[in-house]
């Protein structure tokens, strides 16, 4: 997802609508970790899969909505031809990050 870029400067695009829907979606919700092959990122972030309590994949919803730009880290690769699915289905509906015009989105997201 964007990243808000807490103290360090203007959030990326799309970032505060990304923020505002998974608090709408996770506030108040048990939600269960899935880890792949490699735990966290260089930069230490957690790299995991994220799945609420009543079993829906939340990375892959965060794609299909165009709230996120899938971003694969191998070996990490368990879940990819869904999530590459999500993703190419807000792109061809126009939705979230991929509802504006392809001029208005940075390079980075394309």
């Amino acid at each position: 997802a964007p990243e808000m870029n807490w103290g360090e400067g203007e959030p990326d695009f799309y970032a505060w609508e990304a923020f505002e829907y998974t608090k709408e979606i996770l506030l108040g919700q048990l939600v269960y970790l899935e880890y792949d092959e490699v735990k966290e990122d260089k930069y230490g972030r957690t790299l995991a899969y994220l799945f609420l309590a009543d079993g829906s994949f939340f990375n892959e919803k965060l794609l299909e909505e165009g709230y996120a730009r899938l971003l694969l880290i191998p070996p990490n690769l368990k879940y990819s031809d869904k999530l590459k699915e999500a993703e190419a289905e807000a792109r061809n509906a126009g939705r979230g990050i991929w509802s504006t015009a392809d001029e208005e989105i940075p390079d980075y997201v394309q």
